[in-house]
C-alpha cells in the first residue's frame, strides 16, 4: 500500500493550514484506488508531482491536472491516479486561503483554478520538481512552507474570522441573529463572509455540518447526538440533507470509509482533520 501521511503545518503557516497530507506511491500501487472527496468548508491547494491525477470534477476544463487549487466545494468529486502518484494537499482553515490568494476568493468555489493561473507556469513547475525530487515528507512539507509562507500576505477580515469561529461552535444558529450579533447588517454580512471564504453564511454552514457530522462519527458520537450537535432539526433532516450534498447517506459514507483493508487509512485522514476524504 502507498506511504500516506498528515503532518501539522509549521509554525509558520500555522494560522492558516490545517494540515499537509502526501500520498507518495512512485510505483503506481494507488492506481486501481480512488478518492471520494465530499463538499468542504475549507479551501484546499493539491500538487500531483508524477503523474496526473484524474477527476469528474464540475467545471472543469482538463480531464487530468497535476495543481489545483479551489475554493469551498459544493459537489461531490472523485479522482483516481493515471499512473505513479505523488500528491501533497495543503487543506486551509475555513476562510483562511483569502490570506493567501486574496480576498476574492468567490471566484475560487468549485471553479477548480490552476495554479500556474495564479503563480505562472515557472513557478508551478519549479515545486512540482522539487516536491519529486525532495528524500521524504518532512522535505516536501518545508518545499511547500517555502512555496507559501512568502505568500500569506492579505490580512484576515477580523469580523468574517469572528463568525466563522462561532458557526463552528453552534452551526444551527439563525444567520440574521448571527449578522445582528456581529453589529452588521445580514446583507453587508453576506458580501464580506463570500469574499473572504468563497461561500454565503448559508451555503458555508451546510458544508460544515457535514464535515462536522463525519468527524464526530469518527469520534464514537451517536446519530442523534451528531443531528443534535451540528444544529440539525432532527436525524432525518440530517440525513436529507447529507445525501442532498453527497448522493450518499451519512452511514453509507462511513460504511464505505470504514470497510476493508482501507479502513485505517480512512481513520487516520478523518482524525488529522481530512474527514470528508474517503480512498476507495
Amino acid at each position: 500500500m502507498p506511504e500516506s501521511v498528515v503532518l501539522a503545518p509549521p509554525p509558520s503557516l500555522a494560522d492558516v493550514v490545517e494540515g499537509i497530507w502526501q500520498v507518495d506511491a512512485p510505483d503506481a500501487q494507488f492506481r486501481n484506488l480512488s478518492l471520494k472527496v465530499l463538499p468542504s468548508a475549507s479551501s484546499i491547494m493539491a500538487v500531483h508531482y508524477r503523474a496526473p491525477i484524474l477527476a469528474d470534477r464540475k467545471n472543469y476544463a482538463h480531464c487530468a491536472y497535476k495543481t489545483v487549487v479551489t475554493g469551498v466545494q459544493r459537489d461531490t468529486v472523485t479522482v483516481r491516479p493515471s499512473g505513479p502518484t505523488g500528491t501533497v494537499v495543503v487543506r486551509f482553515k475555513p476562510g483562511a486561503a483569502a490570506r493567501v490568494f486574496g480576498p476574492e476568493m468567490a471566484a475560487f468555489t468549485t471553479a477548480n483554478v490552476e495554479l500556474s493561473d495564479i503563480v505562472g507556469d515557472t513557478e508551478r513547475d519549479r515545486l512540482q520538481t522539487r516536491l519529486r525530487e525532495a528524500s521524504d515528507e518532512f522535505e516536501r512539507r518545508d518545499l511547500i512552507e517555502t512555496f507559501l509562507a512568502p505568500r500569506v500576505m492579505h490580512n484576515c477580515d477580523q469580523l468574517v474570522r469572528e463568525a466563522i469561529r462561532m458557526l463552528r461552535q453552534h452551526p444551527g444558529q439563525p444567520i440574521a441573529a448571527l449578522a445582528r450579533r456581529l453589529e452588521i447588517s445580514e446583507r453587508q454580512f453576506e458580501r464580506r463572509f463570500l469574499s473572504y471564504a468563497g461561500a454565503t453564511p448559508k451555503q458555508f454552514v451546510r458544508t460544515l455540518r457535514l464535515e462536522m457530522a463525519i468527524a464526530l462519527r469518527h469520534r464514537g458520537a451517536s446519530w442523534t447526538d451528531i443531528a443534535a450537535r451540528c444544529g440539525f432539526n432532527d436525524q432525518a433532516h440530517m440525513i436529507r440533507d447529507f445525501k442532498a450534498l453527497s448522493g450518499v447517506t451519512p452511514e453509507g459514507f462511513m460504511r464505505c470509509a470504514l470497510s476493508g483493508v482501507l479502513r485505517h487509512y480512512n481513520a487516520a485522514l478523518a482524525m488529522s482533520g481530512f474527514y470528508n476524504t474517503a480512498i476507495i
